[in-house]
């Protein structure tokens, strides 16, 4: 089982995450008007996590599977954390990626940005993992990928945990990688009943 003690952290009161919230909401606003519709974009509850996750375990090796305001969020991270973080963004669509490339860079945020086929051939290991690469069985099928690409004491975020094929299978992978799926819904719930799962190392 998860230490009671990982567990407080990992899934913390939600006033814990709210300075987070706070902090994202102007830029949030914007790469939901210049860029992506708030419905596809990764809910500010769970940006918000995200954020406090990397900043909590003090992550030094963050990747985001599936580019977007996630991505602009690990690299705010980066930019402010006073100990270097390399920051992978990883998407299966060019021209998404460029968006979000360029999105990131008008709001000081940088990182590295490739396609998935490339992401795949690499082997680096992370510290936290977000992934909302893609859609269906391609979802699926890279987190099937991104559980190995975990540091021992690495954690992986799963979102549209209401989904319950990805949900399900959030719960395979973690289960064949010896890892606990914690339920994020008191941390990251939005106003449509979006959700996030994370899985930890047992």
């Amino acid at each position: 089982m998860v230490s009671a003690q990982a567990m407080i952290v990992l899934q913390p009161h939600r006033s814990e995450v709210l300075t987070y919230f706070e902090r994202l909401v102007p830029e949030y606003r914007a790469y939901c008007v210049s860029v992506s519709k708030r419905s596809m974009a990764l809910s500010i509850e769970s940006c918000a996590y995200l954020w406090y996750l990397c900043d909590t375990i003090k992550a030094r090796n963050v990747v985001d599977l599936g580019s977007g305001f996630s991505s602009y969020v690990l690299a705010r991270y980066a930019a402010e954390a006073d100990y270097p973080v390399r920051v992978d963004s990883v998407d299966s669509d060019p021209e998404w990626l460029d968006k979000t490339r360029r999105f990131c860079e008008s709001h000081g945020g940088v990182g590295s940005f490739m396609l998935g086929e490339v992401w795949e051939q690499t082997d680096r290991r992370y510290d936290v993992i977000i992934n909302d690469y893609g859609r269906g069985a391609v979802r699926e099928q890279m987190a099937a990928i991104a559980v190995r690409r975990l540091t021992p004491a690495g954690v992986i975020m799963f979102d549209d945990a209401p989904n319950s094929s990805h949900r399900h299978d959030a719960a395979r992978v973690c289960g064949e990688a010896g890892l606990a799926l914690l339920d994020l819904y008191h941390q990251t719930v939005d106003e449509v009943g979006r959700f996030a799962l994370l899985g930890a190392r047992l």
